[in-house]
């Protein structure tokens, strides 16, 4: 644990970034190309997700009228 996790304090302090490169270096620069635009891509479909989630889930707070339950604040203004 110590030498994981002391190697990336040290790495940090000296303004490193820690990356994996197991397979990348074996393919060709147009198919990493691709795979970083496919996970940008995916990854930015994720967020469009989840913030859908989090704008219905508002909505529905608002809809039902549902509070905090000391303060009785609408939930739906911390939602959005």
């Amino acid at each position: 644990v110590i030498v994981v996790f002391g190697g990336m304090a040290l790495c940090d302090r000296n303004g490193g970034h820690i990356g994996v490169d197991l397979l990348e270096h074996r393919f060709p620069d147009w198919l990493n190309r691709a795979i970083d635009i496919f996970s940008a891509l995916l990854g930015a479909l994720i967020f469009v997700m989840i913030a859908y989630a989090v704008w219905e889930s508002a909505k529905l707070s608002l809809m039902l009228n549902l509070s905090t339950n000391l303060l009785r604040w609408p939930k739906a203004w911390f939602q959005w």
